[in-house]
């Protein structure tokens, strides 16, 4: 049989990819250099819904008009665009489609359009990418039959995670009670094995640590949701689509309508930040606000809950301002409980009748900033807003208050925010609690309220551009120097606004979820409160920290009464939170937390400015192995948080390979819970009878032919507070910059040489024939100078 020939209509290259756009209204993209990896015969669409029903017109059935290719300048560099316009369907309705192909990047974006004819046209998809086999493929090295999908959830809690290929997506037998706490309400999770659907992005790749991956990401949200989704079909074939929900927004004829750009790039086996190139690029077209650094804090909820009182923030912060110098804490945030009802703000409980100016007052008069939690979108039934203002409420087609999920022992209420006098409304709430009371750090939570599904006061408008309106007008309101944190957000639409986001589920003082006291039958509630889920979608999410806002793990718990956590727990958190990079907030009650959980906590202080990646993103639903790279003075190390998860002791192998470093040449060690110092000298270590849920948390370091850093128990990085290593023989000179005061032991890798003189406060220790430590006392930061002769 004759082979078809598909003729080619332009061809664009760079030193990455080699993009192909072919004559039938498909397109192919393949690598050039690395591994071999391609997709085949992938084509484009859009939906609409019509009087007459709903309307598919998909790039392989329209003929193709005309191909414009142009160099246009995007926030990400010059790009080579190509632009294909369909010749026009029976009614009039014409299909569009983009490539942006940039000789800097290794990825192309991909964008769909759509321009109608006449009236009564709403959009439903517009997808720039579809590849359904048997004529597309997704052709990578090292995929097969068995494979792993990369699922991103829509908001803050949602489920973040590896999938098998023979796994089902998590969902809910409780949809009504707790489904718009876990999914986008407008597109739950498929029901079948093998059928996944992401929001923001999804990577595809092989079972194998060293196979390819497919990463697709929707690089900015600001209009439309975008998804990534993928369904298992004959064998190793898969079928994938990524589409922008239109959410049914009119459209006007003549008017050319554009998905946002959705990138694609091959994943190399073994890739240390798969996601960054991803991150990066929404981030920039996004216009993310990444503040150089962010306050540390304490909160009340996590102690307290609900049952807060002025006493308690008077209390704690007494006793904030006597610890400040060993536990330097920037924030005092009052979290919920002090509002009279959800929704009315600006009316206090009978504990905080009247004190909510006066507690800001005195909170940052003790120097410290007054920080408030805040439910803008979301509407108690019972208060006094939801009586007063039920035209306010955002309702479903039927007429009915839309349902935000059980919550506070009630179905709870979400407001228009495209109705004008919500806005009056929330700017009257921001401007009161920021300008009147004076609290400039807003923690503003269950904001998926304002992009549920529901009809709206502006039709036009569809959820995401319904979010950023309100986001938009907190933002105006309070003012570009408020601190504004998110939380219960979709992750997308709230690039460039907020300043932090939270990016899991509570933490608790639990590890698996506890509903009435019972843990079992909830454990396969992936967005519940529980340590596991906050640690999950906390190393999932690595990537977004710092490239569109600070990651909020959540706070630090570390207290000993009223947990089940073992104290090995308490210090996986501890280590993830330190790991990751991002914010760190306090919530214990400070009158219970013993001397040495303090001192716990300030081993994370002063944040650093690294990300630990996991190495193992596509190999278990929680990552197991996160390598935290740094980069000073003294030279360059890793920290490993090597883990245990299961639940049940474990031996694991630390291998150097797999971290990239030289496994032939030795390494100083130094295990940092347990204070153990040793040497690799084999390429790899083994930990034997891991404990549940636990792991080592190890800084390691390569061995120099001159005095070198070996180690350090000051800060969790183990030397990234160490900003400055001079080595002039016979003197050694290196700066500890913590902003706190604590004890600790720097090692020192001798290098065969003698400690002949060091400061007289400073004790040393003797560790290995070439390695000591020297014990001293810093308070804010310290310079050491010794004296060391071969």
């Amino acid at each position: 049989m004759a082979q078809r020939v598909y003729s080619i209509l332009t061809v664009a290259r760079n030193a990455y990819l080699t993009f192909t756009l072919h004559r039938d209204g498909t397109w192919s993209l393949h690598t050039r250099a690395g591994p071999a990896a391609r997709i085949s015969r992938a084509w484009w669409s859009v939906h609409l819904r019509a009087r007459e029903g709903v309307k598919d017109i998909r790039s392989t059935h329209v003929g193709i008009a005309d191909v414009q290719e142009a160099t246009v300048e995007t926030p990400l560099g010059p790009a080579h665009t190509i632009t294909v316009e369909h010749r026009p369907d029976q009614d009039g309705c014409v299909l569009l489609w983009r490539a942006y192909f940039y000789d800097a990047y290794p990825y192309v974006l991909l964008a769909a359009g759509v321009r109608v004819s006449a009236e009564g046209y709403r959009l439903q998809r517009l997808s720039p990418v579809g590849i359904e086999p048997p004529r597309g493929h997704v052709l990578m090295e090292g995929f097969g039959p068995q494979w792993t999908f990369l699922v991103d959830g829509w908001h803050s809690w949602s489920f973040a995670g590896r999938r098998y290929e023979f796994q089902k997506q998590p969902g809910t037998r409780l949809l009504r009670f707790d489904g718009p706490m876990m999914f986008d309400m407008a597109h739950l999770p498929p029901r079948d094995r093998g059928h996944f659907l992401s929001h923001t992005m999804g990577m595809l790749a092989g079972k194998s640590a060293w196979s390819m991956a497919l990463l697709l990401g929707w690089v900015r949200q600001w209009n439309f949701v975008g998804l990534v989704e993928v369904k298992r079909a004959v064998g190793s074939d898969v079928s994938l689509w990524a589409w922008a929900d239109g959410d049914g927004i009119p459209l006007r004829p003549g008017q050319d309508v554009w998905s946002e750009p959705l990138l694609l790039q091959f994943i190399p086996p073994r890739e240390t930040d798969p996601l960054g190139d991803f991150a990066h690029a929404a981030g920039v077209m996004g216009r993310a606000r990444v503040p150089e650094r962010a306050p540390v804090g304490w909160c009340t909820w996590y102690d307290f809950y609900q049952k807060v009182t002025p006493d308690d923030v008077r209390r704690n912060l007494q006793m904030l301002r006597e610890a400040r110098d060993t536990l330097p804490v920037e924030v005092v945030q009052i979290d919920d409980g002090y509002q009279a009802a959800v929704g009315d703000w600006l009316e206090q409980s009978a504990a905080f009748q009247g004190q909510m100016e006066a507690l800001a007052h005195e909170i940052r008069e003790a120097g410290f900033r007054p920080g408030l939690w805040l439910a803008p979108f979301i509407v108690s039934p019972k208060s006094r807003l939801a009586r007063d203002h039920p035209d306010w409420l955002l309702r479903d087609e039927a007429g009915k208050p839309v349902n935000v999920g059980f919550l506070w022992n009630t179905f709870t209420r979400a407001l228009d925010i495209t109705h004008p006098e919500v806005q009056e409304y929330v700017r009257e709430v921001v401007n009161t609690v920021v300008h009147r009371w004076g609290y400039t750090y807003l923690k503003l939570d269950f904001l998926y309220a304002a992009a549920l599904p529901g009809v709206r006061y502006d039709a036009t408008v569809t959820r995401p551009q319904a979010l950023r309106q309100g986001l938009h007008l907190i933002r105006q309101t309070a003012g570009d120097d408020v601190f504004l944190l998110g939380c219960g957000c979709p992750l997308g639409p709230a690039v460039g606004i907020v300043d932090a986001m939270r990016v899991g589920p509570d933490i608790a003082p639990h590890w698996w979820p506890r509903v009435y006291g019972l843990s079992r039958p909830w454990r396969g509630k992936v967005t519940y409160p529980a340590a596991v889920n906050a640690i999950r979608n906390t190393l999932v999410r690595y990537a977004y920290h710092r490239r569109w806002w600070w990651n909020d793990p959540d706070c630090v718990i570390a207290r000993v009464k009223d947990i089940r956590l073992s104290a090995q727990e308490v210090q996986s958190w501890l280590t993830v939170v330190g790991l990751s990079g991002g914010m760190v907030v306090l919530s214990d009650d400070l009158a219970a937390l013993p001397e040495e959980r303090r001192q716990w906590v300030a081993a994370l202080l002063p944040v650093q400015p690294e990300v630990g990646r996991p190495l193992d993103l596509m190999e278990h639903t929680v990552p197991e192995t996160i390598a935290l790279y740094l980069k000073r003075p003294w030279g360059e190390g890793v920290t490993v948080g090597l883990f245990n998860w299961r639940d049940e002791p474990r031996t694991r192998a630390l291998q150097l390979g797999v971290l990239g470093l030289d496994w032939q040449r030795p390494y100083h060690a130094l295990d940092f819970w347990s204070g153990e110092y040793f040497r690799i000298t084999e390429g790899y270590r083994v930990f034997t009878n891991i404990p549940k849920h636990t792991g080592h948390l190890v800084g390691i370091k390569p061995v120099l032919d001159v005095p070198h850093l070996a180690g350090s128990t000051f800060h969790i990085t183990q030397g990234g507070e160490i900003r400055e290593w001079v080595w002039e023989p016979p003197e050694l000179r290196f700066r500890v910059v913590l902003g706190r005061r604590a004890t600790g032991t720097v090692l020192i890798g001798s290098a065969h040489h003698r400690l002949v003189q060091v400061p007289s406060d400073v004790e040393v220790i003797s560790l290995a024939d070439d390695v000591v430590g020297l014990y001293f006392a810093v308070n804010g930061e310290r310079e050491i100078r010794v004296l060391m002769e071969a």
